[in-house]
């Protein structure tokens, strides 16, 4: 641990730190403004210190607040002026801290901060008998990659888009517009003359016809049932077609081999012939 720190597990190569010594503060408001800043994103901490300086923003006071007035939004709260500037002077230097080592100041968040009471120094001439108030800070940052952090990043564009379109009059978008389409019409490369070429006559090819194949109706696929009671039909016709052409070749032998008989014609005798 290193001299004036109290941070323990401080990662050199994601973490910046700083201490402001004996900062001329409150201590007792330097310790609300600790716990108002503690888990917070350094740049969201950057433009809410500007806008308390300019007292457009009060910070809530949950203790130290004896007779503090409600503020809006909020209850009690105040407008800790100088020590929001000493603060924020101590956040600016540890950025730049954490920007020469490499790290994105975009991601930074404030992972401990804390404020302790440092050695009283008495004032002088008029005011003797008075302790001038003193106060050391110590503050770590750190960087963080999440992904609740580009949900953030991606909420603040949607809104910031919405935010420009509603400003933005009809007039305005059609110039725009107008202007995209001369951009286009002007980046057109310009097509070059090519030189003539003589067309060659093509031969004609016979051409061949292509068989189709049938194509199968899924509707009329019949069940394997039916299926199965046609193909023994089938085979029924079949075997009788070709019993009755043994049939026929056997009887075509047959009379092959038979002699041939010679045929008589017998005339009818007439009654004269009888006589």
């Amino acid at each position: 641990m290193a001299k004036g720190y109290s941070f323990q597990g401080y990662d050199k190569e994601r973490m910046a730190r700083g201490l402001g010594r004996s900062l001329p503060i409150s201590t007792k408001q330097a310790i609300v403004v600790c716990d108002y800043m503690r888990n917070k994103k350094l740049s969201r901490i950057k433009s809410e210190f500007d806008e308390v300086i300019k007292l457009k923003r009060a910070i809530p006071f949950n203790k130290f607040n004896m007779d503090t007035g409600h503020k809006k939004g909020m209850g009690p709260g105040k407008y800790p002026k100088k020590t929001c500037e000493n603060i924020l002077n101590l956040i600016k230097s540890i950025e730049a801290n954490a920007q020469f080592k490499g790290l994105n100041s975009n991601n930074l968040f404030i992972t401990f901060c804390c404020a302790n009471k440092a050695a009283g120094q008495w004032h002088y001439g008029r005011h003797r008998g008075r302790v001038m108030k003193k106060t050391h800070v110590e503050m770590v940052v750190e960087e963080k990659s999440t992904k609740k952090v580009e949900k953030e990043v991606k909420k603040t564009e949607t809104v910031k888009k919405k935010v420009v379109e509603k400003e933005l009059p009809k007039k305005e978008e059609k110039k725009v517009v107008e202007k995209k389409a001369e951009v286009k019409q002007e980046e057109k490369p310009t097509v070059e003359a090519k030189p003539e070429v003589k067309e060659t006559p093509k031969v004609e090819q016979p051409k061949t016809e292509e068989k189709k194949e049938p194509k199968i109706d899924t509707k009329q696929i019949k069940p394997k049932e039916e299926v199965k009671k046609e193909e023994k039909v089938k085979a029924k016709s079949e075997e009788k077609v070709e019993v009755k052409e043994k049939k026929q070749a056997e009887e075509s032998e047959k009379a092959k081999t038979k002699p041939v008989e010679e045929k008589v014609e017998t005339k009818p005798i007439k009654e004269e012939d009888k006589k």
